[in-house]
């Protein structure tokens, strides 16, 4: 199992480095990330790094910065403040969609309008239809925005809690629970 996989790029190429393993003649196997580029297109000459190598330093790493008291308030803060953002830039998408469903209903209110007083075309039938979905959509998503944006913020314990468990996994070097919190993370 490689707990970095999808997680570190060749720092030669950029492309993504893959779990390797070999076990040339009389010697042990050699578990190691290579360069994707140079499994598949062998235009990377960068060397494959010894798989227990890197993941013990990025375990090691996040034991001393992210899985202990002293950077909890740092990481709330820091994901408090993320959050902020993200809803300032959900709240002007929503602006704008407001703007655009009041554009949407002045149309469809031009069309009753027209109707009303007796001009009638077949074009109005379909262009009706058309803002109608425009509006049900704009709604929608503007609903969603809304749920979106009501997310509290994070609690020192919050974290805490979270980390509990991942912590037992890294100070174990348990790799199949590593990647397992990895990919409950990712998701």
């Amino acid at each position: 199992m490689y707990l970095l996989t999808g997680l570190i790029y060749c720092g030669h190429c950029g492309s993504a480095m893959q779990g390797n393993r070999r076990k040339p003649k009389d010697k042990p196997k050699y578990v190691s990330y290579r360069c994707g580029c140079r499994v598949q297109k062998r235009n990377c000459d960068n060397k494959e790094i010894r798989k227990e190598y890197v993941e013990e330093f990025v375990l090691t790493e996040l034991e001393k910065n992210i899985i202990n008291d002293k950077a909890v308030p740092i990481l709330v803060e820091k994901i408090n403040k993320h959050i902020v953002e993200q809803s300032k830039n959900e709240k002007e998408s929503a602006e704008i969609m407001l703007r655009k469903l009041s554009e949407v209903k002045k149309q469809i209110d031009n069309i009753v309008v027209a109707i009303t007083n007796g001009f009638c075309q077949s074009e109005f039938k379909a262009k009706m239809e058309e803002l109608e979905e425009r509006k049900s959509k704009l709604e929608f998503s503007i609903k969603e925005l809304e749920v979106k944006n009501n997310i509290p913020s994070i609690t020192e314990e919050q974290v805490k809690n979270m980390f509990a468990m991942f912590k037992v996994y890294v100070l174990e070097r348990n790799i199949p629970e590593c990647k397992k919190v990895h990919i409950k993370l990712c998701s």
